[in-house]
Formats: structure tokens, C-alpha cells, sequence
């Protein structure tokens, strides 16, 4: 990848998807990756930390109708200049959520692919 290690917030209430998916395989890729399964605790590592990249699971609470993967990501929008990965579902059924976020891919756990999942964060940290 580029000169220093890039750095990469995961967002995800889902332990299983946060560490083994999504951690494991950026690690693997050799990104500086932290994580967050609450609203909470995304906004401490955003104030604490600048990230190259998000990836940021829409709900956070697996309650349906719930934005506060919509609020971190507008949070992330307004503080810092990090590219955002949605992740959920289903973007047609989400995509009034987001529709006022600049986000640079959207991926849909229900047809989750791992090796589209890295080749995409590659392309994506390749463009800082």
C-alpha cells in the first residue's frame, strides 16, 4: 500500500462481523484497524483518531429503522476528510438513510463477498 500504515475505523454492533470479517481480513492487508460496536464509542475513536477509511454498518442495533450508523457516518462528514464503506443488508432498502452521505461503496451483507470486500478497501486506501 502507500508510504505509512493506513488506518481504518470498523463500525459494527456485530461481533462476529467487527473482529473475524472485517477486522481480521484489513489486518491481514496490513491496515492499522479499530473498532467500535457502539454509536458511543465511534465518536471517542473519531475525536481521538483520523482515519483514512470507515466501514460503517448502518444499524447498530439491529432494532429496524434505527440511524445511529447514519449519525456516525455524518459525524465522520463533518469532522474529518476519511472515505466511508456502508454496510447492511440491503441498499435498496436503506438508501433514504443515506442519501445525504458521500460515501464511496456500498456493500450488502446479504450478499457478502470477502475478496470484493478487500479489493474494494484496497482500491479505496490506493486513492489517498
Amino acid at each position: 500500500m502507500a508510504d505509512r500504515p493506513k488506518t481504518v475505523l470498523i463500525v459494527e454492533d456485530e461481533v462476529d462481523w467487527r473482529e473475524q470479517i472485517f477486522r481480521e481480513s484489513l489486518e491481514n492487508e496490513g491496515l492499522i484497524v479499530f473498532t467500535a460496536a457502539t454509536y458511543d464509542e465511534s465518536i471517542e475513536l473519531i475525536d481521538q483518531h483520523a482515519f483514512d477509511l470507515a466501514v460503517v454498518d448502518l444499524n447498530l442495533t439491529n432494532v429496524p429503522g434505527n440511524t445511529q450508523g447514519a449519525q456516525v457516518m455524518r459525524y465522520i462528514r463533518d469532522r474529518q476528510d476519511t472515505r466511508i464503506i456502508v454496510v447492511s443488508g440491503s441498499r435498496e432498502r436503506n438508501q433514504k438513510q443515506i442519501e445525504d452521505i458521500d460515501y464511496v461503496a456500498f456493500i450488502e451483507k446479504d450478499s457478502f463477498d470477502i475478496v470484493a470486500f478487500v479489493q474494494v478497501v484496497r482500491e479505496i486506501i490506493e486513492m489517498n
